[in-house]
Order: structure tokens, then C-alpha cells, then sequence
């Protein structure tokens, strides 16, 4: 084993019930916990967040406790990425997906799959980005600067 991957959707599924604002405060709790078992039981392997997502329609706009809207994805997007961010235990993440891209509609219905697509990326079908996009980028981008900071930091403290 070389490292320790999990998956959640949490606040996502069960798709049909409704918005769950409890747990998603308590999302960096959720990640610790999975964090803490798989710690005890692979202790020396790099914990990896390898898929987090939820749905948002492009261009479906409402509001943000309404699930397929573009705000309650990128809500739930931040949640998730913020609370991998924050926990230095954590070595990365994952985001489940980069684009919308098209279904089998043999496999899965229009409730779970609307317009026939799996609609978890944080870009629409056609690349353009939705209020998800947006939401994880600015996380990313200030962990990045924050962590070029601190090697700078780090360099003119050596020289």
C-alpha cells in the first residue's frame, strides 16, 4: 500500500434529500475522522482525498440550499477543499470532477443524471466555468501563495 485514499460525497447523497448545513460545517471534522482511522491502521502511508463533489446544473442559478444549483456546488466544493486545505494531516485532494461530461442514460436517470450528464464538474460541458470553479480556485490559489511565501521565507532565513 503506498497511500491511503478515500472517497465522500457527504452532503451530496442520498441526492434527493435536502441540504444538510449542519454537516456541512462539520466537514472538516468528517475528513479528520477518516483521517484518524485510516492513521491507526496505516500509519505510515500519505492520507489522499482522491474524490469529492457534488452537482450543480450549469447556469442553474437559485438558492444555495437547493441542490443542483451552481451555489450549493460550489458551496459543498468549498467545504470539502477547505477542510483538506486545513488539515496538514491530509495530503491532498482530488476533486471529482473537472468537467459536466455526458452519460449513459441506460444506467442512470434523469434524477440522479439531469440532462443526461454527470453534472460534478466544476466546468460545464462545453469547459465553461461554473460557481465552482470559481469557489476552489481561490482556495487553491491562496494555499499556493501561502506556500511560496513560506519556502521564500524559509530561503532568505538560510542565505
Amino acid at each position: 500500500v503506498d497511500v491511503c485514499a478515500f472517497h465522500s460525497y457527504a452532503g451530496w447523497y442520498p441526492t434527493p434529500a435536502p441540504a444538510d448545513f449542519e454537516l456541512i460545517q462539520q466537514m472538516p471534522l468528517l475528513w479528520e475522522t477518516f483521517r484518524n482511522w485510516a492513521a491507526e491502521r496505516f500509519p505510515d502511508k500519505p492520507f489522499l482525498v482522491t474524490e469529492a463533489g457534488a452537482g450543480g446544473l450549469f447556469g442553474h442559478r437559485g438558492p444555495v440550499e437547493q441542490k443542483w444549483t451552481e451555489e450549493y456546488q460550489a458551496l459543498l466544493l468549498h467545504a470539502h477543499v477547505e477542510s483538506v486545505i486545513a488539515n496538514g494531516r491530509i495530503a491532498g485532494i482530488a476533486l471529482w470532477q473537472l468537467a459536466d461530461i455526458p452519460m449513459d442514460r441506460t444506467v442512470s436517470d434523469e434524477a440522479h443524471r439531469p440532462r443526461g450528464l454527470n453534472n460534478k464538474g466544476v466546468v460545464g460541458l462545453h469547459r465553461t466555468p461554473k460557481l465552482a470553479f470559481q469557489a476552489v480556485s481561490r482556495l487553491f490559489l491562496r494555499e499556493h501563495e501561502q506556500r511560496a511565501l513560506k519556502l521564500r521565507l524559509t530561503e532568505d532565513a538560510a542565505a
